[in-house]
């Protein structure tokens, strides 16, 4: 490879970086929030899951982050932790049917 192309790979690695730490659910549902942040977190090459979770809770809307930790136990796998937040926010979503 030439050294343009390591600079490339770094800058990708950086750039994703900066998206992922940047990244909020917004008003998009957990379900667009989860495959953007795996987007992310492949660009980054992070495995670890503490790490993952970190980023994950950051970015989530404050209502369902509280809600996941509320929880008597915490997701313990990336997997886990991802339908663990679909499930409660869809929860949240039919309770609101009877409001």
């Amino acid at each position: 490879a030439s050294i343009k192309d390591s600079f490339k790979d770094v800058d990708e690695a950086a750039s994703a970086r900066v998206a992922l730490r940047n990244l909020a659910q917004g008003k998009k549902s957990v379900e667009e929030y989860i495959i953007d942040f795996k987007n992310i977190i492949i660009r980054c090459g992070i495995n670890q899951f503490d790490v993952i979770a970190d980023f994950f809770y950051q970015g989530l809307n404050k209502p369902l982050h509280d809600k996941m930790f509320a929880l008597a136990s915490m997701p313990e796998n990336a997997a886990a932790l991802y339908q663990t937040a679909a499930r409660l926010e869809q929860q949240w979503k039919i309770g609101q049917t009877y409001d």
